[in-house]
């Protein structure tokens, strides 16, 4: 018995105009005794937002109806696909699916003591893009290259009844908090600030988050990248700052989606603060930070 996840990662060449742009297409392909959908995007807009963690596995479904009924900020799917203007991105963006997703499976897989496959390599299409390839180690199904272009069916968490249990376990003990006593998952508050010229040094939310909630998670999207080498870094005011993204987690340079879990605890009531550098005239992105209020007994 072992965790695999077999991820499909090809970037086109799309011509727009007179420019190229870079097409990039991710794609679970199979699992096992992990869910397939891997890949989490916006309730709201649909588009892709980040790799899943084990926090979104808990949290958010494989469906944008049960998200949207139950006032969820994401959801879970099997593939997406996003287009960068510069090869850079894109390549960033495969990175960082890649290895995101090869950290859940290791996680996961070295919680329940089961093996998990650690070799990558890396092929050319046809047309020259960047193909990636996970291979099977021996003894492994890590990594099988499928391209059949068939819709691929909705899949649970699989296994055995024991297995089920041990990663439910892990699941609870990491995010407890969520749970009802039905062991509902609890959806969190989120507070959003966005981020558009004129900048200045700093942006602080209208509201605070309250003395005693935990913060499960920042996520900082760019949609535009920033210019003048700026720099962006999160924190929680309560009163003393508390740092929930470093500058060194995030790159404003390059569109895309930057997420961290923090697990803070507040001790005060708190507004969130973005902390602006180097000046930059261009740049836009939305900051979301997740939390929840109350605790179970």
């Amino acid at each position: 018995m072992k965790v695999t996840a077999n991820l499909e990662q090809i970037t086109k060449l799309v011509q727009n105009g007179t420019q190229v742009d870079y097409e990039i297409h991710n794609r679970i392909v199979n699992t096992e005794n992990i869910p397939m959908e891997l890949l989490v995007c916006s309730t709201e807009t649909q588009e892709y937002s980040h790799p899943a963690t084990i926090l979104d596995l808990n949290i958010y479904p494989a469906s944008r109806g049960e998200a949207r009924s139950r006032n969820l900020l994401f959801y879970r799917v099997v593939e997406m696909q996003k287009t960068y203007t510069l090869q850079l991105e894109a390549q960033s963006a495969q990175e960082v699916i890649k290895s995101r997703i090869n950290r859940l499976v290791a996680a996961i897989a070295n919680a329940l003591n089961l093996p998990y496959p650690k070799e990558e390599t890396f092929e050319l299409s046809a047309d020259k893009a960047p193909k990636i390839v996970l291979p099977t180690p021996p003894g492994h199904a890590w990594g099988h290259h499928h391209d059949d272009g068939g819709a691929l069916a909705p899949h649970a968490l699989g296994g055995s009844a024991h297995l089920a249990d041990t990663l439910r376990h892990l699941n609870e003990k990491l995010v407890g908090e969520l749970l009802d006593a039905a062991g509902t998952p609890r959806p969190p508050t989120a507070i959003e600030i966005h981020l558009s010229p004129p900048f200045y040094s700093t942006y602080d939310s209208t509201t605070s988050i309250p003395e005693g909630a935990r913060i499960l998670a920042t996520t900082l999207q760019i949609t535009t990248p920033f210019n003048s080498n700026a720099t962006l870094e999160v924190q929680v005011l309560e009163p003393v700052p508390v740092t929930l993204m470093l500058a060194a987690e995030n790159n404003p340079a390059l569109a895309d989606t930057y997420r961290i879990e923090d697990e803070v605890t507040t001790t005060a009531n708190g507004k969130i603060r973005v902390v602006v550098g180097n000046a930059p005239t261009v740049g836009a992105g939305i900051l979301t930070v997740e939390y929840v209020q109350t605790f179970l007994p």
